[in-house]
């Protein structure tokens, strides 16, 4: 990864990743041919552009820091920070249109699963810490307007999706301030959001109470 920074003068270099579960079976994404990954030198909004919102697999590939290296002068004034989702946190902030990354067709890193992550753990109110990092990174992406409008998405899919989950319930008083920047963007048009989508999102933000009532009782419906 070293010498592919040296050789395309990049600022980031960018591999494929394999995942090894707890049964030892392992996948490996060069045998997998859904996934396109050709070697290329892109602009950071670029990269983010082609792999951020393009499957769940190239959500991992933008935003980990495990499977890239690099240049030592993009740390100059930023730091890794926070325990938890601290590489999301970080890597609009890397990704600039100045930086430049170089992607290489190669899988160089093993993901293990490990059932004791945080991913795996029960859902919690910490989770919602996660709808605060997602506007957050909406605010970096501001210059790519296609780029914030899908976080914007994001933001609305996980704040009517963790408002409804059992965990959450008598808690609702967490979601005050997400649901007013949930109701701003709704009104001023600001995601993209699905036919589908926006008028289950219409309903959220007339009541999210009558929301969560609706869904539970499709749920039971559905039973």
């Amino acid at each position: 990864m070293i010498n592919a920074l040296d050789k395309s003068g990049a600022d980031i270099a960018v591999c494929l990743w394999s995942y090894l579960h707890t049964d030892g079976a392992v996948y490996n994404p060069e045998n997998d041919e859904k996934i396109s990954f050709p070697e290329e030198t892109l602009s950071g909004r670029v990269f983010l552009e082609k792999y951020l919102y393009s499957s769940p697999y190239n959500n991992g590939l933008a935003i980990a820091a495990w499977n890239k290296v690099f240049r030592k002068p993009l740390f100059d004034s930023l730091r890794f920070f926070g325990r938890y989702a601290e590489d999301d946190r970080i890597c609009t902030k890397i990704f600039t249109p100045t930086a430049t990354v170089q992607t290489i067709n190669r899988s160089f890193y093993y993901y293990c699963e490990n059932l004791a992550s945080i991913t795996k753990s029960v859902f919690n109110k910490n989770r919602l810490n996660m709808l605060s990092l997602i506007i957050d990174r909406a605010n970096d992406l501001k210059d790519s307007p296609n780029l914030c409008r899908h976080t914007l998405a994001l933001f609305c899919d996980l704040t009517m999706e963790y408002y409804v989950r059992p965990e959450m319930k008598g808690n609702e008083q967490l979601f005050d301030a997400y649901i007013k920047e949930f109701r701003k963007i709704l009104k001023e048009k600001q995601a993209d959001l699905s036919k589908r989508t926006r008028k289950r999102a219409k309903v959220f933000a007339l009541s999210p109470h009558v929301y969560r009532f609706l869904i539970g009782l499709r749920r039971l419906v559905k039973k």
